[in-house]
Formats: structure tokens, sequence, C-alpha cells
């Protein structure tokens, strides 16, 4: 009898495990990644599965791995609260020692971040071709871009222009994950304006760790944004 009971007691242990390590297995990963990005399109994770991993997953499987693209994508505040991100979220809670819970897209920035880089740098210098990916100002409410590919803006903006200031979250981004197309390769910039324009830059302020923003460009969002 006692023989029986630890078996069984062992069995019910592996199944608890085998349970654990499937609780958010990669299907239910990628549908609910289809339902976030089909709400959030222009948070950084959507950028990176539609432009990188429809066609290069296999060149870059950790950052298309779907558990790892909506652990990061609803670590984002612009995403934490959206009904895709609710049972990650939840195992997370319950369970942050999971090992989905640590699947992360190392050094990406966040929608807002990459917003405001965005702005800051074309209105250093609105000249740059990448400036018309993400033209105007972002949305006044949340400061972040919404109908267009901040992400992609800032990967083409800092190829042209790699020693701006703002292209420190870049350059951590691109060394964290093998330089991932388009953001960050050379073979992306082919295919896409390449040409760098050379207006004389303003003088800049630190902004909290988001980027470089000029000073007097602070004065121009807020007065755009209705602030």
């Amino acid at each position: 009898m006692a023989k029986f009971s630890f078996a069984a007691l062992a069995l019910v242990a592996l199944s608890a495990l085998s349970a654990s390590a499937q609780s958010y297995p990669a299907s239910q990963a990628s549908t609910d990644l289809t339902s976030l990005c089909s709400s959030l399109s222009y948070l950084p994770v959507c950028s990176i599965q539609k432009l990188t991993c429809t066609t290069m997953s296999s060149t870059y499987p950790s950052q298309c791995n779907p558990i790892a693209l909506m652990h990061t994508g609803c670590a984002d505040p612009a995403a934490s609260s959206n009904a895709a991100c609710s049972t990650i979220n939840k195992l997370c809670t319950s369970t942050p020692t999971a090992t989905e819970c640590s699947a992360n897209i190392t050094g990406l920035p966040t929608a807002k971040a990459v917003s405001m880089n965005d702005y800051s740098i074309c209105y250093q210098m609105p000249m740059m071709n990448s400036c018309t990916i993400c033209p105007g100002s972002p949305s006044n409410t949340t400061l972040i871009y919404q109908s267009c590919d901040p992400l992609n803006a800032y990967g083409q903006l800092c190829l042209e222009m790699p020693g701006m200031s703002q292209c420190a979250n870049w350059q951590t981004f691109c060394s964290a994950n093998s330089k991932i197309a388009p953001y960050c390769s050379a073979a992306a910039a082919a295919a896409s304006p390449s040409s760098s324009p050379s207006p004389s830059a303003k003088s800049d302020a630190s902004f909290n760790g988001v980027g470089v923003i000029p000073a007097a460009a602070v004065a121009i969002m807020v007065a755009a944004l209705g602030f």
C-alpha cells in the first residue's frame, strides 16, 4: 500500500510538472500575439512579428519565439491591460519563476520610448529620409505614434545616422539581438532610404533615459499636443 501511495504521488507530481511546462504553449502565444497586434499594431513586438518573423524566423529564432514576443509585448505599459495579455500576465504574477516568464527580447524599447526618440530625431533633422515613416507628432494622450510603425522608423533613422545621441537605445537593442533586420542590419539600409542629409543639429538636453530631445522641442511638443 505504501509503495502504491508513493508511486501515485510521484505520478501526480510528474503530471503537475508537465502541466506547468505547458501552461502557456507557443500555439496560444501565437494566437494571443495575433489578437494583440490586431489592436495595437504600433507595439515594437508587433513590428518584429511583421517585418522580421514573417520571413526571417529561422534567422532570429529567439526574437521570433511567440512566447518571448508576448511576454515582452505585455510588459510594455502600452499593452499591459490589453485582454490578449491576460494569460501571460496571470501566469507571471502567480508563477514568476515559470519558464515563459523569462522569455524576453533583450533591450527592446517601449512604444513610448521609440516614439519619443523618433520625434526628437525628426525635430532636430526633419530632412532625414526616414522621418516620413512616422510624420507629425505622436498621440497627445499616450505620446506614442499609433498610426505607423515607430520601431521601424527608429531603426531606419538610426541606420541613417547611427551616431545620434537618441540612438543609444537602438545600439543596445541591436547589440543584444544579433543586429536584427530590418532595424539594425546594413542589409536593411539598402531596402530603405539610406542617404544621410546634414542639416545642422540643434542643441539638446537629456530626456529621462528615453533618448535625447532638444529643450526647445519640449515646448514645441507641449504646444503641438495640447498640454
